[in-house]
């Protein structure tokens, strides 16, 4: 028994320097996972302090470029403004040199007129005038009614001073009673040519009337003939030249014909 003890002693020894070297291990790890723990936080640490000097700097980046956009585009807005205003500028300077120029017409047209007035007033032009209108006198007979058939014989004479047409346009049966038209009582006139007569000429025609069945039946009829009278083409032309200014062309037209109705009564 005495002699095993020192073995135990030994392994006693041992055990307790194996728990000596593992009681000062204990702070060392310790210590390194505190070192571990404290490096991860500062690499935490600086990464998001990175990321967000990242992030700050973009959107930096991206407000200075909202700055330099909205500067351009107030520059712009001022640049349209300035056109806009020299737009509307030039459109007064327009309107007022529009508005001198129709004052300015304006006065030229009553200057124009007043002259054209005093023209009108001229005997020469009323003599141009009343010379321009045709004037023909005209007379109709007929003949007995044959049938259906009803003769009748016009003369002419030009007592105006241009040559002129004289031209049948229209004839119609016209009640005695109430001198209305009678609607369907002449079928058909032929021989309707215009006669052209110089001034101070004579002319005639004879136009044939058919009459239908309800216009034979008609007891003394009114035969009614519209003329239409022209004058001459070329003294319209030359009234023209010598009046430009003074009459117009629709003036001209109305001056230069002249409607006339005969009524024949059987």
């Amino acid at each position: 028994m005495t002699d095993k003890e020192p073995a135990h002693t030994a392994k006693s020894g041992e055990s307790g320097r194996h728990s000596a070297s593992s009681a000062s291990r204990v702070p060392i790890i310790v210590a390194l996972i505190a070192s571990v723990t404290s490096l991860a936080g500062l690499l935490f640490t600086y990464v998001f302090t990175e990321r967000t000097r990242t992030e700050i700097a973009a959107q930096t980046l991206q407000l200075e470029r909202i700055k330099v956009d909205t500067s351009a585009a107030a520059q712009k807005t001022s640049e349209l403004g300035a056109l806009v205003d020299l737009a509307r500028l030039e459109l007064e300077s327009q309107t007022a040199k529009s508005g001198e120029l129709i004052e300015s017409k304006k006065v030229q047209i009553e200057n124009r007129r007043g002259n054209t007035e005093e023209v009108r007033l001229t005997p020469d032009f009323t003599k141009l005038s009343n010379e321009l209108r045709p004037n023909i006198e005209l007379s109709c007979n007929g003949d007995p009614i044959e049938g259906v058939l009803l003769r009748i014989t016009c003369s002419f004479k030009n007592k105006g001073a241009h040559r002129a047409k004289i031209e049948p346009k229209a004839f119609s049966m016209l009640d005695r009673s109430d001198q209305k038209e009678i609607s369907g009582a002449i079928q058909k006139v032929d021989n309707v040519d215009a006669n052209n007569i110089l001034a101070t000429g004579v002319g005639s025609n004879v136009y044939e009337v058919f009459l239908t069945p309800a216009g034979v039946a008609i007891q003394k009829p009114i035969i009614s003939i519209r003329f239409d009278a022209t004058t001459d083409s070329v003294a319209v032309a030359i009234t023209r030249r010598l009046s430009k200014g003074v009459i117009t062309d629709e003036e001209l037209r109305t001056l230069s014909t002249q409607v006339y109705t005969f009524n024949l009564r059987y």
